[in-house]
């Protein structure tokens, strides 16, 4: 009975940490952070076995980098890296040691409704031009205080920017659309209308993020989802979605913009080069990459605005092919677990939709260089792991390890 009711309350403790992700942003990392911190802890003080994935090999690689980057650039401040790298380190254990069925479900509808809270919130923001804008503590402690843009024209809600804003939104619709295939699959069509009202209130919000990465995600989402319909539903669905197609190019968000953008980006991805030809083995974290691009180009930027050069630069050949090799073995797990017989894979579909849209949005933006945003996409990975093994235990060890039977996304 003690054993029930302390694992019961881990879970709680898990839940109300996200939660508080959404609601007080500060608060919500730093309860998670130290969850993953003390996990760590305890593996190391009670020598639990370790189990030694990729995942595991990645943050570690990314540590090794920062360490040697810190002492080979004498800047004993760029380690504050390693304590944010430990965070998500632990915390992928917790969410894969600890995790559970029923807090994956809990785990999705906390995202969808983080998602409408940020969007409802984002709304309030626009319309009405309110906000802490660049200073006061309680803009900080609600994550309405904005970073990285200076004007209240764009959707962030409770995440500090709107592209961090978008990447969240971006989970939402993700997850929202899982859950109603489901629905579809299982010919549950009572809540048809709330769906819909739902993904069309997320969907605005991510247009007036004003994210094109964002836009651009979300058009493949939708297009994901089409194919993953039965087959009339599929072809019913792909005829829409067509139709609405030369509707995609005027509701990209500052498309006028577009040219001056990708100029921009162009000369951040070539300064990022520049700085990882000078330190091309351990990088130069990420804290020491402001820093140098800085005293380069002279303005602020906080990273490279590409998941594969960020990698790279911050944390040298040594992370930037841990995370390839990170990609290439998630993907493949993918693939294989898409493939194999169709025991125990209601919660597939997750996983095939948010992967590729964290991928999408780290090619031509770094939204993850939010810990609000990275320890989502951690848990996710957490997630996976715990998930695919599942799935590769057969009928008998699935209803071992949950002790019930898997009812469904919904519960």
């Amino acid at each position: 009975m003690y054993k029930k009711d302390h694992y019961k309350k881990k879970i709680g403790k898990l839940e109300v940490g996200m939660i508080l992700l959404y609601v007080l942003p500060p608060i919500g990392i730093t309860w998670l952070m130290l969850m993953g911190l003390f996990q760590l802890y305890q593996v190391i003080r009670w020598r639990r076995p370790l189990d030694v994935t990729i995942t595991v090999i990645f943050f570690l690689s990314l540590l090794i980098s920062s360490v040697a980057a810190s002492i080979q650039l004498h800047n004993l401040t760029y380690l504050t890296s390693v304590l944010f790298i430990l965070g998500y380190l632990g915390f992928y254990f917790y969410v894969k040691l600890h995790g559970t069925i029923q807090f994956f479900r809990n785990w999705i509808w906390i995202n969808i409704g983080g998602g409408l809270y940020i969007a409802l919130l984002g709304w309030i923001q626009v319309l009405f031009h309110i906000g802490c804008s660049t200073d006061g503590i309680v803009g900080l402690i609600t994550g309405t205080r904005l970073f990285g843009y200076d004007q209240l024209d764009r959707l962030f809600g409770s995440t500090y920017n709107p592209n961090f804003a978008s990447f969240l939104l971006l989970y939402a619709v993700a997850l929202l659309l899982v859950v109603w295939l489901y629905k579809i699959h299982q010919k549950k069509r009572k809540s048809d209308l709330l769906f819909i009202g739902c993904l069309v209130v997320l969907s605005t919000a991510i247009i007036e993020t004003g994210s094109r990465t964002g836009f651009a995600a979300m058009v493949m989402l939708y297009l994901f989802f089409f194919f993953r319909l039965r087959l009339k539903k599929r072809f019913l669905g792909l005829i829409g979605f067509l139709t609405c197609t030369p509707l995609f190019m005027e509701w990209l968000p500052r498309s006028g913009s577009l040219g001056e953008s990708m100029s921009d980006r162009k000369l951040i991805w070539e300064t990022s080069l520049n700085i990882w030809r000078k330190h091309p083995v351990f990088g130069v974290t990420p804290n020491g990459f402001q820093d140098m691009y800085k005293e380069l180009i002279g303005q602020y930027v906080a990273h490279p605005h590409n998941i594969v050069l960020y990698f790279f630069v911050s944390f040298g050949t040594v992370g930037g092919v841990a995370f390839l090799l990170l990609v290439v073995v998630l993907l493949y797990r993918l693939l294989l677990t898409l493939t194999a017989n169709r025991i125990h894979k209601e919660f597939l579909d997750v996983f095939l939709f948010l992967i590729p849209v964290t991928l999408l949005t780290g090619l031509f933006d770094f939204p993850m260089f939010s810990p609000q945003t990275a320890l989502v996409a951690v848990g996710v990975i957490g997630y996976w792991e715990y998930y695919s093994r599942l799935c590769s235990f057969g009928h008998s060890a699935w209803r071992q390890k949950e002790g019930t039977k898997v009812k469904d996304i919904n519960g």
